[in-house]
Formats: C-alpha cells, structure tokens, sequence
C-alpha cells in the first residue's frame, strides 16, 4: 500500500477544499489517504489541548500504527503549520519517502500578539458552507510550546526529497525559498497570484494537486 497523509494549518479543518482535491487527486493514483484533524479539534470543539508538539505526537502514532502493513511509501504532506509537521515528523521516520509543504511560514511566532488574556479565539469557516462559523479558543501555552519549533531548521534538517510549492502573494515565499533552493533533494515551486491560503479558488487548487501528481509520480 501507499500510504499519505494530509495536514492541515493552524486551527483549520482537515475537510476544507485544497485538501480534498489533493486527497482526490492521490486516491486516482492508488494512496490510501488521511487528512487528520489536528489534536482532535474540528471533532471535538475542544482547543484546550491543542498544541505542534500534540499535532506531531498525533502524526507519528498514525505513521507508527500503518508500519505493520509495510507501506511502499508513506507521503506526508503539510499545509502552513502542518508543513512544521510533516518536516518534523519525516526526519523521525526511515519509512517517510518524501515531504511536501504548502504555504511554509517563515516564523510560527508572528500571531504571538493576537492572545489575548491567555487565550486565542479563531472564526473558522466551515468546509460546506462558507458562510458560516466555528470558533475555536486556544491558550496561550500554544504560542509557548511553538517557541521550540522553527520551520528553516526543519527545512534545513530535512533529508528526504522534498517539494514546496508558494504562492507569490505570500509573504513568506521569498524567505523560504532562498532556504530551499540551496537545499539537495528539494524542488521548489512559486505559484502566480496565489497567497498563503488557496482554498477559495477551484483552480489553484487544482494546479497545487497537479504538480503534487507530478512530484510524486517520479
């Protein structure tokens, strides 16, 4: 079996529509897929817990409980924050055959100042009706325990062949792909008119999925 899994940003909703596409787009290609619910959060409502360190934990016990099937390959591929996470947990496991990070940020510390009072609370949309809302409340000890993280040195650490894909509208393009195009193994794409998020727009979507098609195929 081919195994991949897909990780959303910070917060947001594993059914959201880049993911389902790419999701579509590797079930075609014959991968049993996964697009995992961060800490549990869309499921539960509950931002308690929600933590990187948790979303990695979560990740590498899936990864750990597919390895008895003896896997061909596992694919993990991460979106804004689960970029972090795929790179992190992809470094722990031989059995990772490539990584791929959408929308990297360059810093996990830049929204520092939206907790307010020990808390967070993020409006999300939800994946079948844009029009309405979830909020969900996240402590402050979410920022401290990110503080351990960096995504240039995980990209850095990375050893796996690796594919990041940016939008020029992102303002954290430039800055991660000076890091990654001095990188071995690692293929670097800028999108037009494509910014951190692209999940509004059924063909950027597309575009994304495709030229995961095509990294993964080689």
């Amino acid at each position: 079996m081919k195994l991949a899994l897909l990780l959303p940003g910070y917060v947001e909703s594993p059914d959201y529509h880049h993911l389902v596409v790419i999701d579509q787009h590797l079930t075609d290609l014959g991968y049993t897929t996964l697009r995992i619910d961060p800490c549990n959060l869309w499921q539960t409502g509950d931002g308690s817990t929600y933590s990187t360190t948790g979303y990695i934990n979560q990740v590498k016990d899936i990864v750990n409980s597919y390895l008895s099937k003896n896997p061909t390959e596992i694919i993990l591929i991460g979106h804004s924050l689960g970029s972090l996470v795929a790179l992190m947990v992809g470094h722990l496991f031989d059995e990772v055959s490539k990584v791929i990070c959408l929308s990297s940020p360059a810093s996990l510390n830049n929204s520092d100042h939206k907790w307010i009072d020990g808390f967070r609370t993020s409006k999300k949309d939800l994946p079948d009706n844009p029009t309405s809302f979830r909020n969900f409340t996240v402590p402050v000890s979410f920022t401290t325990d990110r503080k351990h993280y960096s995504i240039p040195f995980s990209l850095n650490n990375n050893q796996k062949p690796l594919l990041v894909i940016m939008g020029d509208e992102d303002p954290s393009t430039s800055e991660i792909e000076s890091i990654v195009k001095q990188m071995e193994k690692s293929q670097f794409i800028k999108i037009k008119n494509m910014g951190h998020d692209f999940r509004q727009s059924e063909e950027l979507c597309q575009l994304v999925a495709s030229k995961i098609d095509e990294f993964i195929s080689k």
